[in-house]
């Protein structure tokens, strides 16, 4: 049988200098954070986008969370990303269920700290990252509310 190290605990068991054997900052120890927003169902056309949360620059994305008190209906569709990328977080889906948490994130993304981050207009920055949910395939329900959780690790202060 094999043992192999993920990347962190590489790094850990590769440390021969006598030093304390620990990681840097960016790597463990970041403070768990959640951005809550509540998005009222307005009828939403194809193609509008919702910002939902802004997340500072080197933060690591957990997931982010749908609880809806109505559904969405079975042909619209939510992606979750940013201006540059509308699917960066997770492709486009539906979300019929009501009053069931739904998370979603992309393998991609998932514990990656965010080193090119966009804002609300599609402009590169090194401050934030603004997350914008992208309505497909048909409009968005006249009522009810979407709630809207994203999580992630912040490592500022």
């Amino acid at each position: 049988m094999a043992l192999t190290y993920a990347p962190n605990c590489s790094l850990l068991v590769n440390n021969t200098g006598g030093a304390v054997q620990s990681l840097p900052d960016e790597r463990v120890g970041g403070k768990p954070r959640e951005f809550v927003e509540v998005v009222a169902y307005a009828g939403q056309a194809v193609g509008d986008q919702i910002m939902v949360a802004r997340l500072p620059y080197g933060s690591v994305p957990l997931g982010v969370t749908f609880n809806a008190s109505a559904s969405a209906g079975a042909a619209a569709t939510i992606a979750i990303g940013d201006k540059n990328n509308v699917s960066r977080f997770a492709a486009a889906g539906t979300f019929t269920s009501t009053d069931t948490p739904t998370r979603k994130i992309t393998a991609a993304t998932h514990g990656i700290p965010l080193t090119t981050c966009y804002d609300n207009a599609g402009v590169s920055n090194t401050n934030y990252e603004d997350i914008l949910l992208t309505v497909g395939v048909s409009s968005l329900p006249s009522s009810g509310s979407l709630v809207v959780v994203t999580e992630y690790l912040s490592y500022s202060s």
